[in-house]
């Protein structure tokens, strides 16, 4: 029988509904407007810390949403017993995330290609902004359209490198902003969860049949 192999992190994004306000980050997304006004301002508590979650570094290279660190999506991710594509331990994690200056206190914005359909970085986008909340970043901002969208306003980019101090996470993990797949199946008829796929429209529509087994 073929059924669909669900990422625990989609299963993290889908339980908005579920889990209550316990301490929840503020996630959404930004235009490229509002984001050059962060990028831009003057006043450095307000300046962004901007993460490019471009799978190729040679894009990065090739030009970049100015202060951007580039951390390629995947490098958050391995082979687990066998499993591919699955979150590294938490040690590992957490120096990821500092290497790459994420702050606890600080706006994150995330860029990604954004481009047209199929497009797996669609979905890690979210990957990435789950993670961010898991480590105690507060406010997680998408960049609408990402490094197309801001091209695409003739926004200037760069070849330049940034350099961001270290990063400050969290002492703890939030373990609560996840559940199991048992309890996603336990709770899903319930009328007052609401279920949100991150993935891209063409896998929601079975089309990508490398994720069915």
């Amino acid at each position: 029988m073929r059924r669909h192999v669900a990422f625990a992190l989609t299963v993290g994004l889908m339980v908005l509904g579920v889990l209550g306000q316990l301490g929840r980050s503020e996630i959404g997304v930004i235009s490229v407007e509002k984001a050059k006004e962060l990028i831009e301002s003057s006043k450095a508590s307000r300046k962004p810390i901007v993460l490019d979650t471009r799978g190729g570094y040679k894009d990065y290279f090739r030009g970049h949403i100015p202060r951007s660190h580039h951390i390629d999506f995947d490098t958050l991710r391995g082979t687990d017993q066998g499993v591919p594509v699955q979150y590294l331990p938490g040690d590992l994690t957490r120096a990821l995330l500092i290497r790459a200056a994420v702050h606890r206190d600080r706006t994150h914005l995330i860029d990604t290609t954004g481009a047209a359909l199929p497009n797996d970085e669609i979905l890690s986008a979210s990957m990435v902004a789950y993670v961010l909340e898991k480590y105690g970043v507060q406010d997680i901002r998408i960049v609408d359209g990402g490094s197309p969208a801001w091209q695409q306003a003739k926004f200037p980019v760069t070849r330049e490198y940034f350099g961001n101090d270290s990063g400050v996470l969290s002492s703890q993990e939030k373990s609560n902003i996840g559940i199991s797949i048992e309890e996603l199946m336990d709770r899903k008829n319930n009328p007052n969860v609401v279920l949100v796929d991150a993935r891209p429209k063409n896998e929601y529509l079975g089309q990508d049949d490398i994720w069915l087994r």
